[in-house]
């Protein structure tokens, strides 16, 4: 027993799971407070929405400032959220209520994807 070595967790009651979820009462775009911590979102303030309809992808980047397009971020607690009413009555992108999807940094795209077909099984 006197070889064992513990560690303190220092982290309680947080969770880094990347997620986000639209909800139909409001039309927006959830982001997970996980996603936040994890994807750097916290210093982002607006957001221009772009989309590939063939792969039915949501791609969010990332502004400090408004520009042309743009969308304000809410802040909710730790977590961020933006609407998307205007984009869902505009577009034929197809989107799944309530459902839990997967939020990833690309790099190459310098956007956040959202992959609206591939749902995130909590």
């Amino acid at each position: 027993m006197s070889n064992l070595n513990f560690e303190k967790f220092t982290t309680p009651g947080r969770n880094y799971d990347s997620w986000c979820k639209v909800k139909p009462s409001n039309q927006l775009l959830y982001i997970s407070s996980g996603a936040v911590a994890k994807l750097g979102i916290r210093e982002a303030n607006y957001v221009t929405l772009h989309y590939s309809k063939n792969d039915n992808m949501l791609g969010l980047k990332l502004l400090t400032e408004p520009e042309d397009c743009s969308l304000k971020l809410i802040k909710q607690g730790a977590a961020r959220a933006v609407c998307l009413q205007s984009f869902i009555s505009n577009t034929e992108v197809e989107v799944s209520w309530n459902e839990r999807f997967s939020i990833k940094w690309n790099d190459e795209k310098g956007l956040l994807i959202v992959d609206l077909f591939y749902r995130d099984n909590e």
